[in-house]
């Protein structure tokens, strides 16, 4: 196996023992869903403001005559991004000898 396997091999085993329920949505070494976005592609002004509108319709979907409000949705989305990415980000980097890239472009 190539090194990259290796090490998302070592990384898939340490969140399995410690916390395996982020195994649910995290994907190491294997191909991206097809509709998934790098973050340099959704941060993209362009992208997130179609990302933020597609979320802003579900998010008020039972309330439409509610005025939506851009500040409290965009802090709604950086807790979910940042709630499902840092903590097996974390663990990875905590538990592991070998740095990992945290490009944008992965």
């Amino acid at each position: 196996p190539t090194a990259e396997h290796a090490l998302a091999e070592s990384i898939r085993e340490k969140i399995a023992t410690l916390r395996p329920h982020l195994l649910d949505f995290l994907r190491l070494d294997e191909p991206a869903p097809r509709q998934a976005l790098t973050l340099a592609e959704w941060s993209q002004p362009i992208a997130l403001r179609s990302l933020l509108a597609t979320w802003s319709d579900h998010i008020y979907r039972h309330q439409p005559t509610l005025p939506r409000e851009q500040k409290p949705l965009l802090s709604l989305w950086a807790q979910w991004y940042i709630g499902l990415l840092v903590p097996p980000l974390m663990l990875a980097l905590l538990n592991e000898p070998q740095g990992l890239s945290l490009a944008p472009e992965h």
